[in-house]
């Protein structure tokens, strides 16, 4: 399933977040692209399975296979917190909100 991001100011087609794979007992794995290429995917640390016990965590990579940052969900009482920490900023930062909205969005409906 691939999600279209837009600038709700400009317009601008920012890019678009692509889920690598739909089985979801493994490893979860999204792309990132801007300008027609991948500039880098947001990977699941855990295997699925065990995000029903443990919260989630993703690796934000870039093309280069950098680590740039982590989009973590954290487990409260009655919902669910995520954080996202952004070391470099070589992939937009509209594209990895985005990312994380989809995703936090996805997973609420497992």
């Amino acid at each position: 399933m691939e999600y279209m991001v837009t600038d709700a100011v400009t317009g601008e087609i920012v890019g678009s977040v692509v889920q690598k794979s739909m089985q979801r007992i493994t490893k979860d794995e999204w792309i990132l692209i801007s300008g027609g290429k991948t500039v880098g995917k947001l990977k699941s640390v855990r295997y699925i399975l065990h995000s029903l016990i443990w919260p989630r965590k993703y690796e934000i990579t870039a093309q280069d296979g950098r680590v740039v940052g982590t989009f973590r969900q954290h487990r409260d009482t009655l919902n669910f917190r995520y954080t996202m920490e952004i070391k470099d900023r070589c992939i937009d930062t509209r594209l990895l909100v985005a990312a994380g909205i989809v995703i936090a969005t996805i997973q609420a409906t497992f």
